[in-house]
């Protein structure tokens, strides 16, 4: 459901779901909206924020604030969106390795 809903009334409810699948499937609807992608950027899940990451709706100040998650797999996320610039792809994989 979260993945292929068409009501945005429906997904606003989903991003807010307790169980981080749903909120992960949500990430996937193509109404998702860069302001939602920009409120489950501060999701709990690590996962979640990885999907927001590469998600190539995910505004640019969202992925330069990504980039320093502690999560490996979250700055992963930011290196493989098609957004982000070559640079920060380099720049992804060093951050927290020091």
């Amino acid at each position: 459901m979260a993945r292929n809903t068409e009501s945005m009334d429906i997904l606003e409810l989903l991003l807010r779901h307790e169980d981080a699948d749903v909120r992960l499937a949500a990430t996937c609807n193509p109404l998702i909206t860069p302001r939602m992608l920009t409120t489950l950027a501060r999701d709990r899940d690590n996962f979640v924020r990885y999907a927001v990451a590469a998600h190539p709706l995910t505004p640019t100040k969202i992925l330069d604030l990504l980039i320093k998650d502690k999560e490996k797999i979250v700055r992963r996320g930011v290196s493989e969106n098609p957004i982000t610039k070559p640079k920060k792809r380099a720049i992804s994989f060093v951050h927290r390795s020091r």
